[in-house]
């Protein structure tokens, strides 16, 4: 896995009594404060927005380095994945490759395909990456339009902040103000924001709201926020 250990900055919780509670705290520190955290622990590991059940005390050395590297490729690679799967509709029954053959549409998630499209018509400009090398959530469409999405993980809020750059598109500035909506999309819902965001100095590699403001979100996975300069 090319010793991804090398290229990340590593810390090691020991002791007896409370290394979890201690290494979560952490994470829950650095990414209070804007940076991009990976955790590897006896209850889960954590991989951007991936949880994965721990089913030993510590991983075994090739399994802890494809994590690591996982880790690695995932924060700052900033790439766009894809997968499709099918499930059989009837036992034996194995005609169900839709994508390719059509047919009627089943279950319940196929409703949110029309409703996240709307959602992508709404761009400005094509998507991309804001920040490909530094930030694999933010999604940029045009001068002050991002989209990031929180996939399965959940909080209770965020700290409203931008990456510097802004793929092909303009940069933000200090002083810039942004609203900002919570999209549920499974539920297929849009909320807006009262708050108003307004840019603070750069501080490295990000803008934060000048008076460290956060965006308050409901305990649930799968929640898109959609970030507008006004």
């Amino acid at each position: 896995y090319g010793r991804p250990a090398a290229k990340l900055k590593m810390i090691g919780v020991t002791g007896t009594n409370g290394k979890t509670t201690v290494s979560f705290l952490i994470k829950h520190l650095l990414e209070t404060a804007g940076k991009k955290v990976g955790i590897i622990g006896t209850i889960e590991s954590q991989i951007g927005q991936l949880t994965i059940p721990a089913q030993f005390t510590t991983p075994d050395p090739i399994q802890l380095q494809e994590m690591l590297s996982r880790m690695w490729n995932g924060l700052a690679g900033g790439t766009y994945v894809t997968h499709g799967e099918c499930y059989q509709y009837h036992e034996g029954d194995y005609d169900t490759i839709f994508w390719a053959k059509g047919g009627p549409w089943r279950g319940e998630s196929w409703k949110r395909i029309p409703f996240m499209r709307s959602i992508l018509a709404d761009l400005p400009h094509p998507l991309m990456m804001a920040d490909v090398s530094r930030d694999e959530l933010t999604s940029t469409a045009g001068d002050g339009y991002y989209l990031l999405y929180l996939g399965k993980s959940m909080h209770d809020y965020w700290l409203f902040n931008l990456p510097a750059k802004n793929g092909d598109y303009a940069r933000p500035a200090k002083g810039d103000r942004y609203s900002v909506e919570i999209i549920d999309t499974w539920n297929m819902t849009i909320r807006q924001v009262d708050t108003v965001y307004e840019l603070s100095d750069q501080n490295d590699y990000r803008y934060y709201d000048k008076d460290l403001k956060k965006v308050w979100l409901p305990l649930q996975p799968y929640l898109l926020l959609r970030i507008k300069k006004i």
